[in-house]
């Protein structure tokens, strides 16, 4: 069961006051929300692969080495395809030493 905390009275605003405030409580409740919860996201300088195939070749490793470790990476299935940030395979080399990246480029 749903308890009303507030009760609206109508009676003398317009619709347009009313919408208005309406507004104002939705936008208040939306400022306080964001500042709870940021979720993190790529920087504007991180890559997007849009393939294992094209993570491997950027780090001069074979497609199977980072497919094997694909539970350490964060990664993002899309339809037959797996995409994948930079930063993540970054992360995962920080934490458990996934890749060598000899050959690679910077």
């Amino acid at each position: 069961m749903q308890r009303i905390s507030e009760q609206i009275i109508y009676a003398g605003v317009t619709l347009e006051q009313f919408t208005d405030m309406v507004a104002d409580k939705v936008s208040q409740k939306m400022r306080s929300t964001a500042d709870v919860e940021k979720p993190s996201q790529p920087s504007q300088e991180d890559i997007l692969f849009k393939s294992l195939q094209e993570a491997a070749e950027y780090y001069g490793v074979c497609y199977q080495t980072i497919s094997k470790e694909l539970d350490k990476i964060t990664h993002m299935p899309f339809g037959r395809s797996i995409k994948v940030y930079k930063s993540a395979i970054e992360e995962a080399i920080r934490k458990h030493g996934i890749l060598s990246k000899k050959g690679g480029k910077k």
